[in-house]
């Protein structure tokens, strides 16, 4: 992954229907954010990023920078181009996608336990 700032989207709990979110915290293209932000962790195929646009349903892309992790609102004006990255829905209570969640930050092993002091 990279480095966590202060500006990386954290995983949260929605505060209505305590599903597990996104929480945007800094839109890199607009360099602020408006409010807070929630979205669905299900990365979205074609076909879901077709069905949110026709239902007027926000888009957001996590994608990385210098490193570190950063979510940017799509619009019809950005990207221009593919970019890597994934899509994400802005998210709405009781909307279930199918497909695979993001994955933030690699699993760190458990640190061992010390029974013994070290001197």
């Amino acid at each position: 992954m990279g480095e966590v700032t202060a500006t990386t989207p954290l995983v949260g709990t929605c505060p209505r229907c305590k599903a597990r979110v996104l929480e945007v915290r800094w839109d890199y293209e607009l360099d602020l954010v408006v409010g807070k932000p929630r979205l669905d962790l299900t990365v979205l195929s074609l076909e879901q990023i077709t069905a949110c646009i026709i239902t007027g349903r926000d888009l957001w892309q996590l994608h990385e920078h210098a490193g570190r992790k950063v979510t940017s609102h799509r619009s019809r004006w950005w990207p221009r181009a593919p970019m890597d990255g994934t899509v994400h829905a802005e998210h709405k209570c009781g909307t279930v996608w199918p497909g695979p969640n993001v994955v933030l930050a690699e699993p760190q092993p458990p640190a061992p336990v010390v029974t013994e002091p070290p001197f």
